[in-house]
């Protein structure tokens, strides 16, 4: 995994609520499938906490870390950054699925492009504060609309 996503994934993690190295570890395990090194994570950590982005303190033997105001404005400028990011994924994909279009390859790609707004707006309304069961009872009734639909 870069850096540069590692980084600003642990300090998602942190402002999620206080953790430490490990738990960390553990998380991004959990979420990517892959354990990123102690000696990747705790030097991030350090320079993390350098930058004022996040404030450890000792706690029976442990280290916690938390997310400081520093911090929660880097992830608001990553929030731009990652949508940048996902616009460049998205066009290589678009511009895969056209060229392969004729072999059958990649036909689905017509579905998600359909997609599209509505994970930009999901996304949105997560950086607004909107919580995951709220965003999954839209989804719920937008299943069932689209359900409807194959009635018709």
């Amino acid at each position: 995994m870069a850096k540069g996503y590692l980084k600003f994934m642990m300090l998602k993690i942190i402002s999620e609520g206080d953790v430490t190295g490990y738990q960390i570890i553990k998380r991004v395990d959990q979420t990517v499938g892959s354990k990123p090194s102690t000696g990747s994570v705790y030097p991030l950590l350090k320079t993390m906490e350098r930058d004022g982005w996040i404030e450890g303190s000792t706690d029976d033997g442990k280290t916690v870390y938390k997310v400081t105001a520093d911090g929660k404005a880097q992830l608001e400028t990553h929030q731009d950054h990652k949508m940048d990011h996902i616009m460049k994924i998205h066009q290589a994909i678009t511009l895969a699925n056209e060229t392969f279009e004729g072999s059958g390859q990649l036909v689905f790609m017509e579905q998600m492009e359909l997609l599209h707004p509505m994970m930009e707006e999901i996304m949105d309304a997560k950086h607004r504060g909107v919580t995951d069961e709220e965003v999954g009872q839209v989804l719920d009734r937008a299943r069932a609309e689209i359900s409807n639909l194959k009635e018709v």
